[in-house]
C-alpha cells in the first residue's frame, strides 16, 4: 500500500505544488478506502504534509523518514502521536521540478 502512495499518481500535481489541502484530502481518502490506521505525506525534511489529525500537519514527523529521503525503503515499529504502530517508509518514486525526488 505505502509504495502505492510513494509513486504517487493521484498526488503528484498536489505534492509538487506543495498543495497541502489536496494532499491531505487524497491522504484520508487512501486511509479509509484501504483500512489502514494511517497515511502520512511529508517532505525530504520530515515535515507533515498530512496527517489523520490536522492540527498536526506542519510539525517535524516522529519515526524515521531520512532513508526515504535518501530513495530507500523502511518498515519500523515506533510509538508516534497516534501510539506504536508498524510503518512502511517509503521515497515518492518520480521526479519533481528543482529535484530528483521526494
Amino acid at each position: 500500500m505505502s509504495s502505492c502512495v510513494g509513486d504517487g499518481k493521484p498526488l503528484r500535481p498536489a505534492i509538487a505544488a506543495r498543495d497541502v489541502p489536496r494532499i491531505q484530502t487524497a491522504a484520508e481518502a487512501t486511509r479509509a478506502g484501504t483500512g489502514v490506521s494511517f497515511v502520512t505525506v511529508m517532505d525530504p525534511a520530515g515535515t507533515r504534509l498530512s496527517h489523520p489529525e490536522p492540527a498536526r500537519i506542519g510539525e517535524t514527523y516522529q519515526g524515521t523518514f531520512l532513508p526515504a529521503a535518501g530513495g530507500a525503503t523502511l518498515v519500523e515499529t515506533f510509538p508516534g502521536t497516534l501510539g506504536l504502530s508498524v510503518r512502511a517508509i517509503v521515497p515518492a518514486t518520480w521526479p519533481l521540478a528543482g529535484s530528483a525526488r521526494m
